[in-house]
């Protein structure tokens, strides 16, 4: 199994759980922490990191497991001792019956 595809698969799991994750904190309370001025603000940033994580976690993962299936050398454009040779106008020198 090629080493891209691997972790493809585990950036799609990583990408659909922190969507999930993300659809699941919509409806949550913000926590208010009492004492303290940056609760807010880390609240916010963690509102904005689960769906950039989840989003680039989709996009990477999809494109690795889509390149990794993908067989992307160059065909042979020559003959090589072996090959089986067909002739594109044999059918018509078959008789038929």
């Amino acid at each position: 199994m090629k080493l891209s595809l691997l972790v493809g698969v585990m950036l799609l799991v990583i990408g659909f759980a922190a969507a999930l994750a993300g659809i699941f904190d919509v409806g949550q309370q913000t926590s208010q922490a009492v004492g303290s001025e940056q609760a807010p603000l880390v609240d916010s940033l963690w509102a904005v990191a689960i769906p950039v994580i989840s989003g680039l976690g989709l996009a990477i993962g999809g494109l690795l497991v889509g390149l990794s299936m993908g067989n992307w050398r160059h065909p042979r454009s020559h003959s090589e001792p072996g090959d089986a040779y067909v002739d594109p106008e044999g059918h018509h020198k078959v008789r038929h019956v």
